[in-house]
């Protein structure tokens, strides 16, 4: 049986009430449930869409004749928002098994949901291990080594690398594959931003070379006594350097070594466009297979994780890789520029501990692009730091970046308490988190396009509907940009908030006040 028969059959046992209060509900879980009916992260999850109002605003919406579906994104947005996470897909699976505990959701829907859930939404079913990134073994000698393909599984993650056969004796990071992910706000400490690129480096590396060169063809000069210069035997006879009819030496000469294009030293001269030292952390990379627009493909593993350096065959061949690397999921945090596109993704379990981590940056002018990949139980924090010592071209965005938005923001709170955060709603390209003056706390976000905007806004409309509150409007302006909407609701937790926007940037905040009136809130809002 699966967990969400179960809330069925607890509900024909108990009653249907019985997931009205969250503590009831808690303990009726524990009573009813066997220890591997679920997993603690589950129940918590289950519990959290009663306590916090999720349930109640999705059967809300239910009973007005709402769609199914809609009604279960609509609560799971919020479900996730108030959690502090942005584990959308369990938030949806948990709705949709409470909603069929309710006899209001029905079992394709739930499998429908549970198929994109976290691998554990289920303990009674088969176990699949979760979408994570390959184990990196510390290498026994310089080089990589040791790196374990993951099993590749469905789900809204990326596609999983697979192993191909190499004629190494050790098993490489297949190159061939599809990148691609997908988120809670960054829990770690602050990053430092990245030092500004220096090409001492290389220019001294270059003197140096130059300087060598012209002493070794003095040095040879000297030793031989010029071009002109016969050579003497030891018979008293002279010979002539450059005859061709002399008899070849006893010891035949080696001829030159060619540098190693996989060495630290050579990859960095390589791959400036990226960074000043872009093998930080590991002393040589391995040479992959190039697939199709690829004109090299080198990995590099590190303690972090694995490093995937890539030259392209041109632009379209780069944007075409960036496509598969940036998603507009929950979880991300995206930076683009005309020189190139930073982007950042962490996914979490339950709990808050590391699910997946990645980190790709690129380069218009160079053709190249970095990817750093977490190892299992790594996160995002760890990869940054990487990151940032290898001197990188992109920064690592710490502060809102729209001037739209800043200017949009800019009319009620200083810009500057803001930063950025992965983003906590689907479809977002950028999310920051403000702590503007004492108890006010406001989330800022700006959409790609109007119909994600508009998506969301319809979100905030729909708490504000069901907690009977006034539907009002600012920037009282006619034709384009639109009007924008405000809305205000309270939280299970009390908390009240003001949802406001601006839809000629797809803008939009919310201010949360944990402990106070709505007129305070309005007074903050008027004030700044």
């Amino acid at each position: 049986m699966q967990l969400h028969e179960h809330l069925y059959a607890l509900g024909q046992r108990l009653g249907r009430d019985v997931f009205d209060d969250a503590d009831g509900f808690r303990g009726a879980l524990d009573d009813f449930l066997d220890e591997d009916a679920a997993s603690t992260g589950e129940i918590n999850l289950l519990v959290d869409a009663v306590r916090l109002g999720a349930l109640r605003s999705m059967v809300t919406t239910l009973d007005s004749g709402g769609d199914v579906l809609r009604a279960v994104e609509e609560a799971a947005a919020r479900l996730a928002r108030d959690r502090g996470s942005a584990d959308l897909d369990g938030a949806r699976w948990a709705l949709a098994a409470l909603g069929y505990g309710l006899g209001r959701v029905s079992d394709p829907d739930v499998q429908r949901y549970r198929s994109a859930a976290a691998p554990d939404a289920d303990a009674s079913s088969p176990a699949v291990p979760p979408t994570v990134l390959p184990t990196v073994l510390p290498p026994p000698s310089p080089g990589p080594q040791g790196w374990t393909p993951p099993t590749a599984q469905a789900g809204p993650g990326p596609q999983a690398p697979q192993p191909q056969p190499q004629p190494q004796p050790q098993p490489v990071y297949s190159p061939a594959q599809q990148w691609g992910p997908p988120p809670t706000p960054g829990t770690g400490t602050p990053h430092a931003g990245p030092r500004r690129r220096s090409r001492a480096l290389p220019i001294l590396a270059a003197v140096l070379a130059v300087v060598l060169v012209a002493g070794g063809i003095t040095a040879a000069v000297v030793l031989t006594g010029g071009d002109d210069e016969p050579s003497v035997d030891p018979t008293g006879e002279s010979t002539p350097v450059n005859d061709d009819s002399s008899p070849p030496p006893s010891t035949p000469t080696t001829p030159e070594t060619s540098a190693d294009p996989t060495a630290s030293g050579a990859v960095n001269q390589r791959y400036t466009g990226l960074a000043d030292l872009v093998t930080t952390g590991t002393s040589r990379c391995q040479e992959g297979d190039p697939t199709s627009g690829e004109t090299e493909r080198l990995e590099c593993v590190i303690d972090a994780g694995l490093l995937q350096l890539v030259t392209y065959d041109s632009q379209a061949d780069l944007e075409a890789a960036r496509k598969r690397a940036v998603t507009l999921t929950a979880g991300g945090r995206l930076e683009e520029t005309d020189a190139g596109t930073f982007f950042a993704y962490e996914e979490t379990d339950d709990d808050d501990n590391p699910l997946q981590a990645y980190l790709y940056w690129d380069d218009v002018d160079s053709l190249q692009s970095g990817r750093y990949d977490a190892t299992a139980g790594t996160d995002l924090d760890e990869l940054v730091t990487v990151f940032e010592s290898t001197d990188p071209s992109r920064a690592y965005p710490e502060k809102p970046s729209s001037q739209e938005l800043l200017d949009f923001a800019s009319q009620w709170f200083l810009t500057s308490k803001c930063e950025r955060i992965q983003t906590l709603v689907d479809q977002e390209l950028e999310e920051n988190y403000c702590d503007v003056n004492g108890p006010v706390e406001v989330y800022l976000g700006r959409f790609g396009s109007r119909k994600d905007f508009r998506d969301y806004r319809r979100i905030a409309l729909g708490y504000a509907k069901t907690d009977d509150r006034m539907l009002r409007t600012w920037n009282q302006q006619e034709g384009d940009p639109p009007i924008g909407a405000l809305y205000e609701y309270t939280t299970d937790s009390g908390s009240a908030v003001r949802y406001w926007d601006l839809p000629g940037c797809f803008c939009y905040a919310e201010a949360y006040l944990s402990s106070g009136s709505y007129d305070r809130l309005e007074n903050w809002w008027y004030t700044g």
